[in-house]
């Protein structure tokens, strides 16, 4: 061995000079390591021999590093027949991987890779530790501890010698390098030192294992419909670039699932594919007759040639409540489609096909849309006219439905912006646009008397020219400053009617707010515009001090040459006057807030609709209140809609939390749902009971109360149970 080969000569030659001064004995091995780095370098305070010379014993602060390797103690023994090295009195061992063997005393052969140690204690580079009676090391790769502890939580910093959070008592513990994974025999998972599981057997990876096949968090259910309910998941570490998740899920009323988890890396992208089926009895089956329900979602995005992307979502389901049931996912409504993209600058060109699904009741499937194909561009170009930015915009679709309106359209337009900034701090931005739209649409409703309308192709031209001005006034003051900024819009545009006969099927809804105040066309889509000139206005004033006391208001609204009737009544801007938006933001105090956002009558300042929060975080406590309102006017069912929400989260110790939330219908006078829940959560854990009431009803699924458990351990994983009432 040549450590032990280079420490044999190095003491032949102290034996000769007997050379025991410490700074000389570093010097010769220093100058060693610089011709060979396999030589090991060793400091001590004192060198001696026994009567045969056989053994040498460096004692006082004993250092010898090796391949990366160190090695510290009190007194270091070497046994030239042997090849043995024993160390005694504050034993360390440092890894190349960083990992610190600590012990009372240790015996290492084969260039430390075997030995014995007793009194053991570890720290991973994961800053996981162990601790145990005794132990072996074989081959540098396999440690075994025999009564050992394991925890992945740091010691407390103002008690190390208290437990830890959890740690697993074992009879004996076995890590293998090589596989990089521990093996616990008989272990006990204690927690707040209390036993709360024992394992005959428990095996996880080691500190750098990114991911392996294995066994992942359980899932444990209970509820009245559907019984026990049990699921685990075992994850397939198939190859670095792809894996696989097989979830069998067992139910006591429902059924038996099967859910299956691919994805795949490539080099040019991605994709997933996820899928979950149960086949069924006619009694198991609280739903329908199906014999078979299941989901299938995949999706995925790949790079091609010259910045173009394909990309696809599909997302089916054998039946509409099959998601709600066995709690997969809320979703009211289901897309598949496939995209062919390219985002070049500020260039975009996107083709798609789309397809949608619902799972609500009261929507029949067959008035859904099949948009095939959905062709949009967008080109801008630079310095195009007096130092103005270009652009044009195509949008072409082909739109089909099984029973009610479909729809060819094409649409472009080409438009101009600039804006400037003068000498006195104006900005000032100037642009314009001209649109024409073609479509021909089919079975289009006429509402007077129920009839069709002709299949022929319409069209229509329209277009907008308008200036923006902006004025901020700032005043600073010695501790404070003031922002007053005005903003004005005028925009010219002909007036024109709705032509009944063209269908509106992307811009049914406005949702009129400072955010869109300036824009413009408020709609979303291109079936519906503008039109008619306005004059746009608004005034916002912010408020800052040093000592973080900060205040901002907007209002604004807008005003048009005559009534609009592309917006539907209660949008807000259906007449001349549009209603008032009027923002609010404070801080009065470092620890509380208030934000609302507000739309007011144009003819009483009435509020039609304001959603108001409230934010407060006081020491320990933490808290958030908000109120939604809308009138009925604003309503589908001529209903006003009220709700309140609050949220706080207490933290009761530096680890303790307890946090709930509520959400109420103050119209309806019931509660929509509410939690609340205790938690624990430090470096290496988190625990969490909570009891959680949900009060909607899909079908013959109902109202629920749930109570969930989870328990996470870094390193090991973790569990998460829930048990759920459903009131029928």
């Amino acid at each position: 061995m040549r450590i032990f080969a280079f420490l044999a000569s190095l003491l032949a030659t102290l034996q000769i000079f007997s050379v025991t001064n410490n700074a000389v004995f570093a010097q010769t091995a220093s100058q060693a390591s610089a011709v060979n780095e396999d030589i090991a370098a060793i400091e001590s305070d004192a060198l001696s021999f026994d009567n045969t010379g056989k053994i040498a014993i460096a004692s006082g602060d004993v250092k010898i590093v090796y391949q990366g390797k160190t090695l510290r103690a009190d007194k270091v023994r070497w046994n030239q027949q042997t090849d043995e090295i024993m160390a005694t009195g504050n034993v360390v061992l440092t890894e190349t991987d960083g990992t610190i063997v600590y012990a009372a005393e240790a015996t290492l052969r084969d260039e430390f890779k075997d030995g014995a140690l007793k009194a053991i204690r570890m720290m991973m580079n994961d800053k996981s530790r162990m601790a145990a009676s005794d132990g072996t090391r074989a081959g540098g790769t396999v440690t075994s501890l025999n009564k050992a502890t394991y925890t992945a939580c740091l010691p407390c910093k103002k008690n190390p010698a208290a437990p830890p959070v959890w740690q697993l008592k074992t009879s004996r513990t076995i890590f293998d390098e090589t596989e990089e994974t521990f093996f616990h025999e008989d272990a006990r998972l204690e927690i707040l030192g209390m036993p709360v599981l024992y394992l005959p057997f428990l095996s996880h990876p080691g500190p750098e294992v990114k991911k392996r096949s294995g066994f992942l968090t359980p899932n444990i259910k209970s509820s009245t419909d559907m019984g026990g309910d049990f699921s685990m998941p075992y994850f397939f570490n198939l190859a670095p670039n792809y894996d696989l998740t097989v979830t069998p899920r067992v139910t006591e009323k429902a059924g038996n699932l099967l859910g299956l988890n691919f994805r795949q890396l490539l080099e040019n992208g991605q994709y997933s594919i996820t899928a979950n089926g149960v086949w069924l009895t006619e009694k198991e089956n609280l739903d329908n007759d199906a014999s078979f329900r299941g989901s299938l979602f995949m999706d995925g995005e790949f790079d091609l040639q010259d910045k173009w992307k394909l990309s696809f979502k599909a997302e089916e389901v054998t039946d509409e409540t099959f998601l709600r049931r066995y709690e997969i996912s809320s979703k009211n409504y289901l897309e598949s489609n496939i995209a062919l993209s390219k985002l070049d600058d500020r260039n975009f060109i996107n083709l798609r096909a789309v397809r949608y699904n619902t799972t609500l009741a009261a929507i029949d499937e067959d008035n859904l849309p099949l948009l095939a194909p959905h062709l949009s561009t967008e080109h801008y170009k630079e310095d195009i006219f007096w130092q103005g930015d270009g652009r044009l915009t195509t949008d072409f679709m082909i739109l089909r439905r099984e029973e009610g309106t479909s729809v060819m359209r094409g649409i472009a337009e080409a438009g101009w912006h600039k804006k400037m900034t003068t000498e006195s701090g104006q900005i000032i931005s100037l642009f314009s646009a001209l649109r024409g739209d073609v479509y021909k649409p089919d079975e289009v409703v006429n509402l007077t008397d129920g009839s069709f309308y002709d299949s022929d192709i319409r069209g229509q031209v329209t277009g907008h020219i308008g200036a923006m001005w902006q004025m901020p006034f700032v005043n600073y003051r010695q501790t404070s400053s003031h922002i007053i900024e005005p903003t004005v819009q005028v925009i010219l545009a002909p007036n024109t009617s709705i032509d009944p006969r063209i269908p509106n099927e992307d811009s049914q809804s406005v949702e009129f707010d400072s955010t869109n105040l300036f824009s413009p066309t408020r709609f979303s889509g291109y079936d519906r515009f503008e039109s008619g000139s306005r004059l746009d206005a608004g005034f916002r004033y912010i408020y800052e001090n040093d000592n973080g006391r900060e205040a901002s208001i907007f209002v604004g609204k807008s005003e048009r040459s005559r009534d609009n009737e592309f917006f539907a009544p209660g949008s807000g801007l259906e007449s001349r006057q549009s209603d008032y938006i009027l923002d609010l933001d404070i801080k009065p105090l470092d620890w509380m807030s208030a934000q609302s956002r507000m739309r007011l009558s144009q003819d009483n300042r009435e509020v039609l609709r304001s959603e108001t929060d409230f934010f407060a975080s006081l020491g320990r406590v933490k808290a958030s209140m908000g109120y939604v309102f809308l009138d009925r006017k604003l309503s589908s069912d001529d209903k006003e809609r009220k709700e309140a929400r609050a949220r706080m989260s207490i933290r009761l110790t530096d680890n303790w939390r307890l946090d709930g939330n509520i959400r109420y219908d103050l119209f309806r006078e019931t509660r929509v749902k509410n939690e609340i829940g205790l938690s624990y959560v430090n470096d290496c854990t988190y625990i969490r009971l909570g009891f959680n009431q949900s009060f909607t009803r899909d079908r013959n699924i109902g109202p629920r109360n749930g109570i969930t458990l989870q328990i996470n351990l870094r390193t090991l994983g973790g569990i998460s149970t829930k048990s759920s009432v459903y009131e029928n």
